[in-house]
């Protein structure tokens, strides 16, 4: 009995190992980097534009940022985008995502980043979040405290960018496909840019979601 009992629980560990890779399979090249990680829980839940100050107690120098959340879309129309923003005021996606991106209504982000996967050392000051026909709940947010100094940042942020877009365009291509829609997502000059460089572009930030992959 004590044989099949730990049997059992090595079977349940490793079927936990392969669901959570599979479920983050598709998300290569939205990890946290950076070392010395710590987790702040959060409680925190919105339907509309916000901004949070969860830094207060501890505002030191953050090498990357990563998000656990839970988000319901209540439409074709729903649009959710946290940003972080630094003691100068300076501006970084943590994590954006729309219908186009996403295979169901109601999904949860484990740990995700965008421009917040490796940041060249800042001192955060606030969470910013756009929610659009949708409701979005921040459960916690990973820090990373320490440099990876084996890293080329501006080489990792690239290669990061990158790989962000590919998976948005494959996921935009195959929801278009789908929809029955008649455009195509592929790689832009707009895709290439940051959130702060695409704000700037579109002279506000509330610019369109997915209009920097539309081709045709």
């Amino acid at each position: 009995m004590r044989i099949f009992t730990r049997f059992v629980v090595v079977v349940f560990i490793l079927l936990n190992f392969q669901v959570t890779n599979g479920k983050n399979a598709n998300y290569k090249g939205f990890e946290l980097m950076g070392k010395s990680q710590k987790t702040i829980q959060l409680k925190n839940s919105f339907t509309g534009n916000s901004e949070i100050f969860p830094f207060e107690a501890n505002r030191s120098t953050i090498f990357g940022l990563a998000m656990k959340a839970k988000i319901t879309f209540n439409n074709d129309n729903s649009l959710v985008r946290i940003i972080l923003v630094d003691k100068q005021g300076a501006e970084y996606l943590i994590y954006e995502t729309y219908p186009l991106l996403e295979d169901n209504a109601s999904f949860d982000i484990d740990n995700l980043c965008e421009e917040t996967c490796i940041l060249n050392g800042i001192i955060p000051q606030s969470i910013r979040v756009e929610v659009k026909d949708a409701a979005l709940t921040l459960k916690s947010m990973t820090l990373s405290t320490l440099a990876d100094h084996a890293l080329d940042f501006r080489k990792a942020q690239i290669e990061k960018k990158d790989l962000q877009n590919n998976r948005k365009i494959n996921s935009i291509n195959k929801s278009v496909k789908l929809k029955g829609l008649t455009w195509m997502a592929g790689e832009t000059e707009v895709s290439a840019l940051t959130y702060t460089e695409k704000k700037r572009l579109y002279g506000q930030s509330n610019f369109p979601a997915g209009i920097e992959y539309y081709t045709d």
